[in-house]
């Protein structure tokens, strides 16, 4: 991926399904845990770097995975939820409030998400991974 498009493009669609949790990627912040979110911030989530996974003349398929936090396993339970439907709304080509679909964009799927636990911090965690195609 030459540019950032796609990742920004991603954390603007998961910051509109699940209001309540910051979205960053890879190359904006390494680390779900350092500074850089501020001590406010109880529920992030951060993309990483794609890989891709398939491509045709008319598509390319990329696997984002995507660690998500949050003080509490409800916050936890309530942002995989958000993310599960709006990716269905996206997928049916139902209006989500105050987005914008991006063109290029042909269809999200849930990957696998990882069992959650409880760090040494306190927070739950969870990674789920997503397989996003795009036309070229």
């Amino acid at each position: 991926m030459a540019d950032d498009s796609h990742l920004e493009y991603l954390k603007t669609f998961f910051s509109k399904v699940h209001t309540t949790m910051t979205f960053k990627h890879f190359k904006e912040c390494k680390s779900i845990y350092n500074d850089e979110w501020g001590a406010a911030v109880t529920e992030r989530g951060l993309l990483y770097l794609p890989e891709i996974v398939g491509s045709s003349d008319y598509w390319v398929e990329e696997r984002f995975p995507i660690k998500l936090i949050s003080s509490t396993e409800e916050g936890l339970l309530a942002a995989i939820n958000n993310i599960i439907a709006g990716i269905r709304k996206l997928n049916r080509w139902q209006a989500i409030t105050s987005y914008t679909r991006e063109a290029s964009l042909q269809s999200i799927r849930l990957y696998n998400s990882n069992k959650g636990y409880i760090n040494d911090d306190g927070y739950c965690e969870n990674t789920v991974t997503i397989v996003a195609r795009w036309t070229v």
